[in-house]
């Protein structure tokens, strides 16, 4: 993934969950660490999209449970896979 994308969607999960991006590591949690449900989850994902320019598959984003794994998609898709 380019570095553009990936600080688009940095600052967009940042802006949307109100933390610094820097916080924001990959082992933690969406549920567990950062208190985002499941609604708020798919608007963070609608966020990543829209800053990525990309449209991710619902079934790997649901299963998406850490930042890192969210990223993981992302660079996937952006890859073409």
């Amino acid at each position: 993934m380019s570095d553009a994308i990936d600080a688009a969607v940095r600052t967009a999960l940042a802006e949307e969950l109100g933390r610094p991006p820097e916080s924001l590591t990959p082992e933690l949690g969406f549920a567990e660490d950062l208190g985002v449900d499941s609604l708020d989850f798919v608007r963070l994902v609608q966020c990543v999209e829209e800053a990525s320019g990309l449209r991710l598959d619902d079934k790997e984003a649901a299963a998406a449970r850490t930042v890192g794994a969210l990223l993981d998609l992302v660079r996937r898709t952006a890859a073409g896979g």
